[in-house]
């Protein structure tokens, strides 16, 4: 039996079917049904968990489902009830239920570089790329206690040597970019690895393993505080990179940005603490507007990738939020400025159809073995 085709009386007057993709359960507009064997879900439903994009058209009923990663789109016809890809009918079904399109999820599997997975126990499909790229997240490299934000030196190398000896590659910022803009090809296991902040012990600790592995990473800099050591308004400053250490790494090491100078936690309008990019502030008992916060952050992010340009000679594709802290007006600045690609500290690995200005890092405790941490990864 394969993986999404399910006898018809499986399902009789049980549970309702769950969907999840990458560990999460998709909120279904309607519930998944069984049709002739399928399993059907709505369309705007799935659509929605595996970043598709939906068109309608009401003249033709026609429906689009555009996947701009592979260039290849699936048209859903309502008047015939058949789901072609290009010219090409393909022999699937769709039909409304309570008014809702229902699609089959085996259509994702094939098409959508995904796979499909049954629990008869659970009643669960589960949906999983079928290109996994994990981030790894690292901060300080130095002989402090291990944490989650630093690794001892000894500790550092022996991950690397873990994920170079289970065939992990190295790839870098615009490797990611070309995959989710360009459908670029990703080499097998493909592996980001990431430092934030830009300290100095990325340089004097890090990149000598990095450099003896042949390892790439990328540094995402506040740009702001590149070669500062707690002068100029930073009385607990832990020492930063100089742009000669980041020149001087740049066989192996990008450097992205973290921001200009928005590293820093104030009281939101919920009250809850989020970056100085996450929220508008509050000055003198006084808002500020939606326009004021988003020059605001225009022109902090503005300075921290044209620094960046003029430093490197090359482009910050991807934004590190401060403390993960993002919303969308933070996405659409982004965006404006030509950034592509952001990473929060929500945990997971990511897929062909994650969305690229929320992708997911794995945090690296320092105390992880080389095994931990590729436990991790799988």
């Amino acid at each position: 039996m394969s993986a999404w085709l399910f006898p018809q009386d499986a399902f009789a007057k049980e549970k309702p079917i769950k969907v999840i993709v990458d560990g999460a359960e998709v909120k279904l507009e309607k519930s998944a049904i069984v049709k002739n064997g399928y399993t059907y879900v709505p369309l705007t439903s799935i659509g929605e968990a595996l970043n598709k994009e939906i068109v309608w058209d009401q003249e033709s009923w026609v429906v689009t489902i555009a996947d701009r990663k592979s260039g290849q789109n699936i048209f859903v016809n309502l008047k015939t009830n058949k789901i072609s890809v290009g010219d090409t009918i393909v022999d699937y079904d769709v039909f409304l239920h309570k008014g809702k399109t229902m699609v089959p999820v085996r259509l994702f599997a094939e098409y959508f570089h995904a796979k499909v997975g049954w629990n008869g126990k659970d009643r669960t499909v589960t949906i999983r790329s079928r290109d996994v790229i994990p981030i790894l997240m690292y901060h300080s490299v130095n002989h402090k206690a291990n944490s989650a934000v630093n690794t001892q030196p000894a500790n550092f190398e022996k991950q690397m040597r873990a994920i170079k000896g289970a065939g992990y590659t190295t790839i870098t910022p615009f490797d990611l970019y070309n995959f989710y803009y360009n459908n670029g090809k990703l080499p097998e296991n493909p592996i980001l690895i990431t430092f934030d902040d830009g300290y100095r012990d990325n340089y004097t600790n890090a990149y000598p393993v990095l450099k003896k592995l042949n390892m790439q990473a990328t540094i995402f800099l506040i740009t702001s505080r590149i070669g500062h050591n707690g002068e100029q308004g930073y009385p607990n400053e832990i020492p930063k990179l100089s742009w000669e250490e980041i020149a001087e790494m740049g066989d192996l090491i990008t450097v992205q940005s973290h921001t200009w100078d928005l590293h820093r936690k104030v009281s939101g309008k919920n009250g809850k603490p989020l970056s100085l990019l996450a929220t508008p502030l509050n000055l003198n008992g006084k808002w500020e507007t939606d326009a004021e916060y988003r020059a605001r952050i225009t022109n902090d992010l503005r300075k921290s990738v044209e620094t960046i340009k003029e430093k490197t000679g090359y482009e910050s594709v991807i934004l590190s939020y401060p403390y993960g802290d993002y919303n969308p007006t933070v996405i659409d600045v982004a965006k404006e400025l030509g950034i592509k690609l952001g990473v929060t500290v929500k945990k997971g690995v990511n897929a062909h159809y994650s969305k690229e200005y929320e992708l997911k890092r794995i945090t690296v405790h320092g105390d992880y073995s080389g095994e931990a941490l590729l436990q991790k990864l799988k």
